[in-house]
């Protein structure tokens, strides 16, 4: 981590596996207002998984109430 006047400059190697789908998170961590640069630096060997986590939202296609069974069958689709 670098302090750099009104920022920080944050310099890290990661796989490019492991930023796969991070530049929406990451925008949404600095709300738009961070910059996001990546460089290749070469190849290396396997060094394990990456944990991640599952997320996202469940979106009705349509208006009006929301009853209890469908709520129900909906349940083993993810959390409500």
């Amino acid at each position: 981590m670098h302090p750099e006047q009104n920022h920080t400059r944050i310099v890290f190697e990661i796989p490019t596996r492991g930023l796969l789908g991070y530049r929406g998170e990451f925008v949404i961590d600095t709300r738009g207002e961070g910059i996001l640069c990546s460089e290749f630096i070469g190849f290396k060997p396997y060094a394990g998984e990456i944990e991640h986590k599952t997320v996202g939202s469940q979106i009705s296609m349509a208006t009006g109430k929301a009853l209890g069974f469908s709520l129900y069958n909906l349940q083993d689709r993810g959390q409500l």
